[in-house]
C-alpha cells in the first residue's frame, strides 16, 4: 500500500552547521542577513531543523515513512558543465561524498529509513529515488533546504506528467535562500498545486495521517 511519505532534504553540515559553507558565506558575512524579518541566519536555519526533528518524530510515531536526500558534488552525480562550476569548491571538500561536509546535521536516519544521494538540486535525477517514491509514496511531505532551490525542484518535478505525486510543505520546516520564504511557498502552491501547512500542528489538524 502506498503511503504519504516525509522527505527530508539536505539537512547536512555544509548547509546547516555554523561552521558550514552557507553559514560562513551567506550568513556571517552579512550580519543583517536577507529579507527583513524573513532572515537567513544560523539561528533561523537551526529553528527550521528543530521543526524538522519534530516532523520526523511525528511520522515515526504514526508509522509513516521517512526518507532522506543528501546533496553531493562528486562528479558521478553532476553533469560535466555543473561539476566544472563546482570543481574548485569540491577540491576544498564542499559536499564531497563521505566527509563532514555531507554528513547529516542533527538528524539521524533510523534502521529502515532510506537515504538517497543527489547531485545539485533534484533527487528525481537519482533513478533509485524516483523508482522508490513512485512505488511506495502516495504523496510527499517536503521539509529541508532551501524552499527556492531543492524543495522547489522536488515540488516542480513531482507535478510532471510521468510522476504526478501530490506535494505538501510544512512551512516552518524550511527557509528561503535567495528569495523570501513566503513568496517561494506561494509560488509552489500556485504553479505546482503544493499544499502549504504553516507548522506541524497545522499539518496534523489538516491531514488524515493514517490514510494511505
Amino acid at each position: 500500500m502506498k503511503q504519504k511519505t516525509l522527505l527530508v532534504v539536505d539537512v547536512q553540515n555544509e548547509i546547516c552547521h555554523p561552521n558550514g559553507f552557507f553559514a560562513k558565506n551567506l550568513c556571517e558575512c552579512n550580519p543583517e542577513s536577507f529579507f527583513g524579518k524573513y532572515k537567513l541566519t544560523t539561528q533561523s536555519i537551526d529553528e527550521a531543523v528543530n521543526n524538522i526533528e519534530s516532523a520526523i518524530y511525528h511520522f515515526r510515531k504514526i508509522e509513516l515513512p521517512v526518507i532522506y536526500v543528501k546533496g553531493v558534488s562528486d562528479p558521478q552525480y553532476l553533469s560535466e558543465s555543473r561539476f566544472e562550476r563546482y570543481k574548485q569548491m569540491y577540491k576544498q571538500g564542499f559536499l564531497k561524498d563521505g566527509n563532514w561536509s555531507t554528513d547529516f546535521y542533527r538528524v539521524s536516519p533510523e534502521v529502515g529509513e532510506l537515504v538517497f544521494k543527489k547531485g545539485a538540486y533534484n533527487p528525481f535525477q537519482n533513478s533509485n529515488f524516483k523508482e522508490h517514491v513512485l512505488r511506495t509514496a502516495s504523496g510527499l511531505v517536503l521539509t529541508g533546504f532551501f524552499s527556492d532551490v531543492c524543495i522547489d525542484a522536488v515540488a516542480r518535478t513531482s507535478d510532471e506528467i510521468n510522476i504526478g505525486l501530490p506535494t505538501e510543505v510544512i512551512a516552518d520546516c524550511s527557509i528561503g535562500l535567495f528569495r523570501p520564504h513566503k513568496e517561494n511557498l506561494r509560488y509552489m502552491e500556485m504553479f505546482y498545486g503544493t499544499k502549504i501547512h504553516e507548522s506541524l500542528s497545522d499539518y496534523i489538524s489538516n491531514t488524515q495521517d493514517n490514510s494511505s
